[in-house]
């Protein structure tokens, strides 16, 4: 095994050494390499034991690791003794960590600049040595879509698999770009079955199960899960113990991945007055967050009553912010990874997000955030701006808003969100049986 493994090491050093001297990295060349170090030694031989190893790889955010968390179980399904690995980023891997779909599950530090081909190639090659290159993969499954997917790629391939499933560029809906020819393109060259997506199909959780279904194997649920245990429901109720018992629960996830997706805190503050003031009932609101969303929460936590709201930010753990969700009666905040946690939780959510409605017709399916990342399969009512402002309302850009920060989506009022509050609860509280998505 051990002069296997040189044989492929040396392959990468001589790419590496070629790339340095000439400045330039020819991807082809780097393919045409590797693949002969893998034929030679064995790596995409057919095993007679049939399909025995599996590695998914999801190296990106919290939210895309939920949406993709039906994935992961519906392969199992297919593949019930195989030993899958998953590999996801340091971030995400206390979500993974009780999978119990998954043989292996382990972190990759992906806190790098991955546009840079050398220090792609030096990392995940290492990362593979160490826990790839001892075993032999049958299949390799890489679901996100487009450039970013970039580590997952070049992580398959350097992983010695025999078939590598992944998405290729859909490039009916990429016609407005100028993609690389086939021969430089890792989507193509990295991968055995590269999937085309369906045009009519739009959901993150759809596209991830169609990887399954472009390859002939069959989906029986489409549901998101999460996994955490009773010491992170313990510790959720120590953490809640504050609040009184008789009133609603509403978790607030204030967060987002960019500044644009981020509904304005003081547009919050106005809401949860109208909601506090006009409610029947006893309502707190309960914060989580990181450190990002600290000065936020202190401001909301200021400007409520004391017995209100519950500041749980830099509070919890990942598992124990699921936790806290579950024990709770409704999520209120932005197009979030902790909004996708209510989901899967089916927890009754209001999210408010950043794509005007009269953009859905001008952003096709890679750019329309709102149709890709609505709540899935969730009791929900979707806020948004009506029309796009400015330079927002032309361009052809990802979300419908092309500002850096909170834009379009201020757009969403206060009262709007009180009202969904209202409007939510009433069905939640007279209806048997009420839509999943109420989108307004």
């Amino acid at each position: 095994m051990e002069e296997k493994n040189i044989i492929i090491k040396q392959s990468i050093k001589n790419v590496i050494e070629r790339t340095r001297e000439s400045r330039n990295f020819d991807l082809a060349n780097f393919f045409n390499q590797l693949e002969s170090a893998f034929q030679k030694t064995g790596f995409r031989e057919v095993q007679k034991a049939g399909v025995k190893n599996i590695l998914v790889m999801r190296l990106d955010a919290i939210g895309d690791f939920v949406l993709t968390s039906g994935f992961i179980r519906e392969l199992r399904l297919n593949y019930p003794f195989a030993r899958i690995t998953l590999v996801v980023s340091k971030l995400v891997y206390p979500l993974a960590e009780l999978c119990p779909y998954v043989n292996k599950v382990i972190a990759f530090d992906n806190n790098f600049n991955s546009s840079d081909f050398l220090e792609l190639v030096t990392r995940v090659s290492k990362f593979a040595e160490e826990h790839f290159w001892q075993d032999r993969y049958d299949l390799s499954f890489s679901v996100q879509w487009g450039s970013e997917n970039l580590p997952a790629l070049f992580m398959g391939y350097l992983s010695g698999a025999r078939e590598r499933i992944g998405y290729g560029y859909q490039i009916e809906l990429m016609h407005f770009d100028k993609l690389p020819p086939k021969n430089q393109d890792p989507n193509y060259l990295f991968l055995t079955k590269p999937v085309i997506n369906p045009k009519d199909m739009l959901h993150e959780v759809e596209k991830h199960l169609y990887v399954l279904e472009a390859v002939g194997l069959p989906v029986r649920s489409k549901n998101m899960e999460l996994w955490y245990n009773f010491e992170d429901i313990q510790n959720a109720r120590g953490l809640l113990n504050g609040i009184n018992s008789d009133y609603i629960k509403i978790v607030v996830g204030i967060g987002a991945g960019g500044d644009s997706r981020k509904y304005s805190v003081e547009g919050y503050i106005k809401a949860f007055k109208m909601i506090i003031e006009h409610t029947k009932e006893k309502v707190c609101f309960v914060i989580i967050g990181g450190k990002a969303e600290a000065e936020d929460a202190r401001m909301i936590q200021k400007s409520l009553p004391e017995k209100c709201v519950h500041n749980l930010v830099e509070k919890t753990t990942l598992r124990e912010t699921i936790a806290v969700i579950s024990l709770s009666d409704m999520f209120i905040g932005n197009d979030t990874g902790v909004m996708h946690m209510a989901a899967a939780l089916n927890t009754p959510i209001i999210t408010v997000y950043r794509q005007p409605k009269d953009k859905d017709s001008m952003v096709p399916g890679v750019f329309n955030e709102y149709y890709r990342f609505s709540p899935w399969q969730a009791r929900a009512v979707v806020l948004r701006p009506v029309h796009a402002l400015g330079e927002c309302k032309t361009a052809l850009v990802y979300g419908g808003c092309k500002e850096p920060t909170a834009h379009c989506i201020n757009q969403v009022k206060p009262k709007e969100i009180a009202e969904a509050f209202d409007n939510l609860k009433y069905l939640l509280d007279h209806c048997h049986c009420y839509p999943a998505n109420l989108k307004t």
